[in-house]
């Protein structure tokens, strides 16, 4: 009936039968072989059930758990059954017989824990009513399979049937162990803590015990003067000379929670010598409280207070290793995590209390149950230390240790430790450029709160804020598909919510960030038709646009047609956000499409609008080459047979755009890049290009100035060959051939000083050989071979 395990917990347990125990043996073989026999043979005999009751019950209280749990197994597997009352009792003897051999146990077996509460249950349905000590093994049986919702719930009841003494104080020191840790049963905690200390039945144990309690709360909660009237009020009995290091012990943990560190070292000292020659050994003390490591652990407290936290982590170690009570244990790792979070080795601290639980599990799961909490406050104190630093990775690092630690039935502390895990994962990644460590911390944070989501229960609106605040971080963060995932949910779930517009915008933004432009456009619609008021949906209307000219030429009518309708909307201002991107997005599309004459008016509309904008130094630029290419476009076009006012309108727009390129490079740019770097040499050499085209003798001039210019800024790129040509083109058509034949033989030794790496990559695949063979031909030509005679 019971599982052994290695060997059995009982010390002995057949020699415990020797004697006239081997006599009760006998009687129950006899019984259960003619039992046995009777089975065939109907009717059956009455068996002498108090007899055997009265065996079973010698066998119990001689610690032969499992020849007495054999005995009932057998009894009850008879064939007739017994009747419901014998049943019943027996049912209630096996409960007994498991919860003793389970108490031996460093740490219960779980199969044989849930066979004692199934044995419990059975005896109540068979008609035996349960009395409060049997009750209390149940509760004892929840707290050992960890189930501390149901221990706690389960000793308060056996408190509401006004047990014995005993079975009261058990049920009482249990309720006060399980609440710890728990600030809103902190007041049912104090009451029983209370009249625990009131009881003058009970032991010194039991008095030593809650002592610890009682000053643990007071000075945790920073009332040290209560803490003296409890010591007052209820330390009498240790100040008999065999239980004075008691009294000296918690009188020194007072002092040192004071700040009074010198006269807490004296009674530490006083306490360590009566250990050496007055201790008593009493065990049932020793149980309650070991004071050799928790005279260790004060003097860690005490050194940590003193700022000597390598000092103070040698004293926890010794406590450790003194192999104390679950209490002082706990108490003791905690303090070597602190000590370890002081010397700044947090990883270490974090493992240590994984250790401390991993430990505590395996002593037994009633003591996990019951002490995890404080391990769980402990990671919560570092956390919210390390936030108040702004440390928010190691803040963040201690919380979860916190959530590992929270039981997987308490939901609603689950939710709010992934929830604040979340918070500071968004604020470390706000405090912090944005890099990719950074976008990972906002995907971190994302999780989170998804997380915290999935474990809200009935608050329909907080379980869509955490969603929201989830797919708003997986935004941040780039992981648009599960940014994605979680706005599809929330738009679900959430049709009339308030935030249901952004989230539809988000919707089409992300699909259309992967390339799923009619699916983004389906989202974008249902905005636009369902809040066309909003300015979500102004916007909805520009990426719808957007979006269009993705799907290419064959939508690019609707897309213009959109735009032209956002900067017509009287609704919307011109200064506000949403004219500027569409007057932008109006501008690149006219440009793009070589509609320079319609962009012009836009661009110089966008610039006279917002001449601060960060675009508009590219808007500039752009603005100058719509004039420079429209110029060369009516030139052309006049050369075509366009009349003397297209060709002029032509040289007019290329004049303009020659000033203007001329005003971008003088104006410079307060946050150059390499973008800004671009432009410059594209508008110093569009504007020697733009002088060149106008072909006039002073613009000729202004246009070798120009290349002269670019020539001298680039000397160390492909750009200065190609100002050098443009020069000895000015030159030829100057009439100048010697000037122009030798600007290209400069034009060669400057090729030679061009580093290899300026050509690499070359889009236009004009590389270094490319140059040598154009200037070797240009040099060789009858042009300027007889100018160039001679030269290498």
């Amino acid at each position: 009936m019971l599982r052994k395990g290695t060997k059995r917990a009982a010390p002995g347990g057949f020699a415990l039968l020797a004697g006239r125990w081997q006599a009760v043996l006998a009687i129950l073989a006899i019984v259960a072989a003619g039992l046995a026999f009777l089975r065939t043979r109907p009717p059956r005999r009455e068996i002498p059930f108090e007899a055997v009751r009265a065996d079973l019950a010698a066998l119990i209280e001689a610690g032969a758990y499992y020849d007495a749990a054999d005995a009932v197994g057998n009894l009850l597997k008879m064939e007739p059954p017994l009747p419901l009352a014998q049943r019943a009792e027996l049912n209630n003897l096996l409960a007994e017989i498991i919860y003793r051999q389970e108490c031996l146990r460093p740490a219960p077996n779980a199969a044989n824990v849930r066979k004692l509460r199934e044995a419990h249950q059975t005896a109540i349905l068979l008609g035996r009513p349960a009395s409060a000590a049997e009750t209390l093994r149940v509760a004892q049986a929840h707290e050992w399979l960890g189930q501390r919702r149901s221990a706690i719930a389960t000793y308060r009841n056996v408190l509401e049937r006004e047990p014995e003494a005993d079975t009261r104080r058990r049920a009482m020191q249990a309720l006060v162990r399980l609440l710890a840790g728990e600030p809103e049963q902190a007041e049912e905690r104090r009451r029983w803590l209370e009249q625990l200390l009131a009881d003058d039945g009970v032991t010194d144990a039991y008095l030593w015990w809650a002592l610890q309690q009682a000053l643990n709360d007071a000075l945790g909660s920073g009332r040290p003067d209560h803490a003296r009237e409890l010591l007052t009020q209820h330390a009498q009995r240790f100040e008999r000379r065999d239980r004075r290091g008691y009294r000296d012990y918690l009188w020194a943990w007072v002092q040192v929670e004071e700040g009074l560190l010198e006269q807490a070292e004296l009674q530490l000292d006083r306490v360590d010598q009566w250990l050496k020659t007055e201790a008593p050994g009493d065990m049932a003390l020793e149980r309650a409280g070991f004071l050799p490591a928790l005279t260790c652990w004060l003097r860690g407290r005490m050194y940590l207070a003193q700022a000597r936290p390598q000092a103070a982590l040698e004293q926890f170690d010794q406590a450790l290793a003194l192999h104390a009570d679950h209490d002082t244990l706990l108490a003791a790792s905690i303090g070597r995590v602190q000590a370890l979070a002081m010397l700044e080795r947090h990883e270490r601290a974090q493992q240590a209390l994984r250790d401390a639980a991993r430990e505590l599990a395996g002593k037994g799961l009633a003591g996990f149950a019951a002490l995890r909490p404080r391990l769980r406050q402990t990671a919560l104190h570092l956390f919210e230390q390390m936030h108040a630093r702004g440390d928010f990775d190691h803040a963040i690092s201690y919380m979860i240790v916190a959530l590992e630690l929270a039981p997987d039935d308490e939901i609603a502390q689950r939710q709010r430790l992934h929830e604040r895990i979340a918070l500071d994962y968004v604020a470390a990644a706000d405090a912090a450029p944005e890099t990719e460590a950074s976008r990972a911390r906002h995907v971190e944070a994302a999780g989170h709160f998804e997380q915290a989501a999935k474990l809200v229960e009935l608050d329909e609106d907080r379980r869509a804020t955490l969603l929201w605040q989830g797919a708003q971080e997986y935004d941040r963060g780039g992981a648009l598909s599960d940014a994605r995932r979680l706005l599809l949910e929330f738009a679900d779930r959430r049709r009339d919510d308030p935030r249901a517009p952004q989230a539809w915008l988000q919707l089409g933004q992300s699909y259309a960030a992967h390339g799923d432009y009619e699916q983004a456009l389906t989202w974008f619609q249902r905005l636009v038709n369902r809040h066309p008021e909003l300015q979500e949906a102004a916007r909805a209307r520009l990426l719808t646009a957007d979006a269009l000219l993705a799907l290419g030429d064959a939508r690019e009518s609707e897309a213009e047609a959109l735009l032209l309708a956002l900067l017509e909307d009287g609704q919307i201002e011109p200064q506000a956000q949403i004219y500027r991107d569409a007057l932008l997005m109006l501008c690149d599309l006219y440009y793009q499409r070589g509609r320079y004459g319609d962009a012009i008016g836009r661009l110089e509309n966008f610039l006279a609008f917002f001449p601060d904008d960060d675009e508009r130094q590219r808007a500039r630029f752009v603005l100058a080459d719509a004039y420079r290419r429209s110029g060369e476009m009516l030139r052309d076009a006049a050369a075509s047979g366009g009349g003397p006012q297209v060709a002029e309108e032509g040289r007019w727009r290329l004049r303009r755009a020659a000033e203007l390129f001329a005003a971008f490079g003088a104006a410079g740019h307060s946050q150059p890049d390499s973008r800004a770097h671009l432009y410059e040499r594209l508008a110093l050499f569009y504007r020697g290009d733009c002088l060149y085209a106008l072909g006039d003798p002073a613009s000729l001039e202004e246009a070798l100035a120009t290349y002269r210019q670019a020539a001298a800024r680039y000397p160390d790129s492909p750009a200065a060959l190609t100002a050098q040509v443009q020069m000895a083109n000015i030159f030829l058509r100057q009439g100048k051939r010697t000037e122009a034949a030798w600007t290209l033989e400069r034009a060669r030794w400057v090729l030679s000083g061009i580093p290899d790496s300026a050509f690499e990559p070359s889009a236009d695949g004009r590389g270094r050989e490319h140059w040598k063979r154009f200037l070797a031909a240009v040099g060789a030509s009858d042009l300027f071979s007889e100018v160039l005679a001679g030269s290498p």
